[in-house]
C-alpha cells in the first residue's frame, strides 16, 4: 500500500490589545494557508502501486513461492468477520491530507471500515496467527509512506508581528508518516515477511526491511516555499483627556490556498525508482534468510 501526502493546511493567530506605552491598540490576527499538490492524480498513485505489486509478485514466484489466493486466506478463523477489499482504489479516509493507493488485481482484508471509509486493523500485528492457520505460510506486508509538505506556524498571545504560516515542499519517503491528529493511523515504509513457525514467541519475522530516516526526493517541484502573514492593525488611542477612551480595532485575517505543481513524469519515475530499490533489498534479504 502507498500513503502519499497531497494536501496540508495550517492556521495561526495572534492576540491584540493595548501596546507597550499605552498609546495604541493592536488588532487580533488570523492566518490560514493550505497547500495542495498538482500534476499527479489518483491514477498515477495506483499506477505506482501496480508497478510495485507486479515486480513483487514476479520476484516471489521466481524464488519458488506460491501466492495464496484471497479466497483461501478468507477461510481462516483469523479473518472471520473481517471486510474484504478490492485493490485498484484510492482511500482518502486514512489520514488527513493523504491518499492511500492499492494496486489492481489485489485483494485484502481489514478488521472493519468506518462510515467515513477509514480502514481499521487490529492494534497489535497478529500476522503470525494467520500464518499458523495457513500451514506456516509466509505473510508479507508491504507499505510505503510519502510525506510531501512541512508546515510551520507562528503567532500567539505575545506575538508582535501578527501571525504567519510557512510551508516547504519536501517530497520524501519516510519510516513513518502521520497527519498529527490524535485519531490518525500512522503509515510506515516497511517490507516484512512473517512466518508462524512454532508456538507463541517462536513465530518470527523472517526478514524486515525499512529505512532509518527520511530520504528526500528532489528536483520536480517548481515552487517549494510558500508563506502567508497577517500583520496587526494598530489604532492610535485618542489624546483627548477624560476618564476613559473607547478604542475600536478590526480583526485582521488571511485565508489562501496555494498549488505546488509537480513534473508528472519525474514524480512517477522517481517514486517507482525508490520503491523498486527498497523491494530489491527486501527480496534479496528474504532469499538469503529463507535459504532459497
Amino acid at each position: 500500500m502507498l500513503d502519499t501526502e497531497v494536501a496540508k493546511e495550517g492556521e495561526a493567530s495572534s492576540q491584540g490589545g493595548r501596546q507597550a506605552g499605552g498609546g495604541s491598540y493592536a488588532s487580533d490576527t488570523y492566518t490560514h494557508m493550505a497547500v495542495a499538490i498538482d500534476g499527479v492524480d489518483s491514477e498515477d498513485f495506483i499506477g505506482i502501486m501496480d508497478n510495485a505489486y507486479t515486480k513483487f509478485v514476479n520476484e516471489i514466484k521466481a524464488q519458488g513461492y506460491e501466492i495464496i489466493s484471497p479466497d483461501v486466506a478468507g477461510t481462516s478463523k483469523y479473518y472471520e468477520g473481517w471486510d474484504r477489499k478490492k485493490g485498484g482504489a484510492i482511500n482518502s479516509g486514512q489520514m488527513n491530507g493523504y491518499l492511500m493507493a492499492t494496486p489492481n488485481n489485489f485483494e485484502y482484508y481489514v478488521k472493519k471500515t468506518s462510515k467515513k471509509g477509514k480502514e481499521k486493523s487490529t492494534f497489535v500485528d497478529n500476522s503470525m496467527k494467520l500464518s499458523k492457520e495457513l500451514d506456516d505460510a509466509i505473510i508479507a506486508k508491504v507499505t510505503f509512506a510519502f510525506p510531501t509538505i512541512k508546515m510551520k506556524t507562528s503567532g500567539g498571545a505575545y506575538s508582535f508581528n501578527g501571525s504567519s504560516v510557512k510551508a516547504t515542499i519536501d517530497f520524501r519517503i519516510a519510516p513513518l508518516a502521520s497527519d498529527g491528529s490524535a485519531f490518525g493511523q500512522p503509515a510506515y515504509t516497511k517490507v516484512t515477511f512473517i512466518q508462524g513457525k512454532g508456538p507463541g514467541i517462536s513465530a518470527q519475522a523472517i526478514a524486515v526491511t525499512s529505512i532509518k530516516s527520511d530520504i528526500s526526493i528532489e528536483g520536480f517541484f517548481a515552487d517549494t516555499k510558500f508563506k502567508e502573514r497577517t500583520a496587526k492593525k494598530v489604532t492610535q488611542a485618542s489624546s483627548n483627556p477624560g476618564y476613559y477612551n473607547v478604542v475600536f480595532t478590526d480583526s485582521q485575517s488571511t485565508a489562501v490556498t496555494h498549488t505546488a505543481a509537480a513534473d508528472h513524469d519525474a514524480y512517477v519515475s522517481k517514486s517507482n525508482q525508490i520503491i523498486d530499490e527498497l523491494l530489491d533489498a527486501s527480496l534479496a534479504d528474504l532469499k538469503e534468510k529463507a535459504g532459497n
